[in-house]
């Protein structure tokens, strides 16, 4: 009898079999790992500003993604939201800033030194993990859309002077993959942080100063370059 109930259990009841400190450190690997991932992807376009719809489609999905510091960033928000309760404001937030940000580009809006500050805010949303008693989970939603900003504004630099139906498709997949990545590390987190709190969870803390790691490492490229 027992057999038979070991053979019909699922993937995640044998997960959650291995007890709360090895998921919490299979968590923390899973998270670290996923960041160098980037790092191998290439721009589907080879870097030239796409010149159809579906050119644009398939850029404004690749360019969160093979971006270290974009994508550590929706890792981030992703995480931060799975630990608060209305946490799914801080992703849209980010979305919604990161949308903004694009518009400003387009109508020629000068940011001086953006990548200082897309770097500086992947350093910020990691320390927002490493903390023990965490902000207001609104206030967290307002840094995170002000962050957005910074990030629209260089994913952009992909799409200024492409036509209209280039530009649209570009803004969905864009929104689209941001959307996915941000969800997926916050039901992931969700799924196996349910009801702890960052001073509960050390293994989170690490993912977060990991996070500002990276950040930090961008902030001292931008700033000698």
């Amino acid at each position: 009898m027992s057999s038979k109930t070991s053979h019909n259990r699922t993937p995640l009841s044998h997960f959650r079999a291995i007890g709360k400190k090895t998921r919490h450190r299979l968590l923390f690997l899973a998270s670290i790992a996923l960041t160098p991932l980037s790092a191998l992807a290439h721009h589907p376009l080879g870097g030239r500003q796409p010149e159809t719809a579906l050119e644009g489609l398939l850029s404004g999905i690749g360019h969160p993604v093979i971006g270290l510091d974009h994508l550590a960033f929706i890792i981030a928000a992703g995480l931060l939201a799975a630990i608060a309760r209305r946490g799914l404001l801080i992703p849209l937030g980010f979305v919604a800033g990161s949308m903004a940000g694009v518009g400003l580009h387009l109508q020629l809006f000068t940011i001086p030194a953006v990548e200082l500050f897309i770097a500086a805010s992947v350093v910020l949303v990691g320390a927002l993990l490493t903390m023990k008693q965490r902000l207001d989970v609104r206030k967290e939603a307002i840094l995170t859309a002000v962050a957005g900003v910074f990030h629209g504004y260089a994913y952009a630099e992909a799409i200024v002077g492409a036509n209209m139906a280039t530009l649209a498709s570009y803004l969905t997949g864009l929104t689209l993959v941001q959307m996915v990545m941000a969800l997926g590390s916050y039901l992931l987190a969700a799924r196996l942080l349910k009801g702890e709190s960052l001073a509960d969870n050390r293994p989170l803390r690490l993912v977060g100063l990991a996070i500002s790691s990276i950040g930090a490492a961008f902030f001292a490229m931008a700033a000698m370059a």
